[in-house]
């Protein structure tokens, strides 16, 4: 079934993932629709649900609280409906996303160093899920680059290049730096994990 066509059955399907996302993972999505469309985005995102069985008023989320994972990928599969996001507009709202929640900005004033990034990734992670595993692979300061995995994370194709516009964001709030991010690896594409490349100019 294509990422686009959201049934009443693939909603259902996604909701039968388990695991639990906090809700600001949720609302922030929303509010990239709202930066770009207004209410009447939002307003069109929770018509879209209620059709599909699932009625939901996204301002009534509270940002601390968790609610079922499967409701973060049918919202983003609602979002590639109705506005027609291809890959790289995900990648914006998840750039957009990094800057955004309290939790990370107070985490992100302890980052002194991409290896600090690196060593309290997974507590960030958990922060945002609670499903899932994230760690940094790589770092290679000298050519630009860091390589992040994320093991037992299948939600939506739609997340995934969302989250590698999140850690775009992420890197570039840590070493100031203009960042490029995607995936390289993907469960959806048959590998066995998730990887993403975050890339940034070095002087050579």
């Amino acid at each position: 079934m294509q990422e686009n066509i959201i049934t009443k059955e693939k909603a259902d399907e996604v909701m039968t993932i388990k695991g639990e996302a906090r809700g600001f993972a949720i609302k922030d999505d929303i509010s990239y629709i709202n930066s770009k469309f207004g209410q009447e985005g939002v307003d069109k995102i929770e018509a879209e649900m209620e059709k599909l069985g699932f009625p939901i008023k996204y301002n009534d989320i509270r940002q601390m609280d968790f609610y079922p994972v499967g409701l973060a990928g049918i919202t983003q599969l609602v979002i590639k409906k109705l506005f027609n996001f291809d890959d790289q507009e995900y990648r914006k709202m998840g750039f957009f996303n990094a800057r955004l929640p309290i939790p990370v900005r107070l985490f992100l004033r302890h980052f002194l160093s991409l290896k600090v990034l690196a060593s309290h990734g997974q507590k960030l992670w958990r922060k945002y899920y609670r499903v899932g595993n994230y760690r940094v692979s790589e770092i290679n300061e000298k050519e630009g680059y860091v390589i992040s995995i994320i093991d037992d994370f299948n939600i939506t194709r739609t997340l995934c290049h969302t989250i590698s516009g999140y850690l775009a964001g992420l890197v570039q709030m840590t070493i100031n730096k203009p960042t490029t991010g995607k995936e390289i690896k993907c469960t959806f594409l048959g590998d066995d994990h998730h990887e993403f490349l975050v890339k940034w100019e070095t002087k050579k």
